[in-house]
C-alpha cells in the first residue's frame, strides 16, 4: 500500500463519525434544531443542502447564513419547531431566493410551513 491510499484511508476513517452524524441530522425537527451546537447546526444544514440541491434547488448563500435564517424563521415562528428542518429550510429559500422560487413551483416542490 502506498503513502497516498495510506493517507486517503486514514482521511476516511477520521471522517467516518462525521458522516455518520450528518446521515443522522437529515430529518431533525426544529425543536431538535434548537438544541444543538452552531457546529451541529452548519452541519445539519450542508446535509439539508444538498439533500435540496439534488431535487435541482439553487442556493445563493452560504450554509451558516442559511442557519442563521433558520433561527429566526423558529424565533418568529415557534410553531414550526415539529417541522422538518428541511421543510423549513425549503420555506426559507422561497422567501428569500426569487430564483429558486420557480425551480421549487416548477418541481411542484411545496412548501410545508
Amino acid at each position: 500500500m502506498g503513502m497516498r491510499s495510506f493517507k486517503g484511508l486514514a482521511a476516511l476513517f477520521l471522517l467516518m463519525p462525521v458522516l455518520a452524524f450528518a446521515e443522522d441530522r437529515k430529518n431533525i425537527t426544529g425543536k431538535e434544531w434548537l438544541g444543538m451546537s452552531g457546529q451541529e447546526k452548519y452541519t445539519c444544514t450542508i446535509t439539508t443542502m444538498q439533500a435540496l440541491q439534488q431535487k435541482g434547488i439553487p442556493f445563493c448563500r452560504a450554509p451558516n447564513i442559511y442557519a442563521g435564517l433558520i433561527d429566526s424563521k423558529l424565533s418568529s415562528a415557534p410553531n414550526l419547531q415539529s417541522n422538518q428542518v428541511g421543510d423549513i429550510l425549503t420555506r426559507v429559500v422561497y422567501e428569500r431566493e426569487p430564483g429558486a422560487r420557480d425551480v421549487l413551483d416548477r418541481a411542484g416542490i411545496k412548501t410545508k410551513v
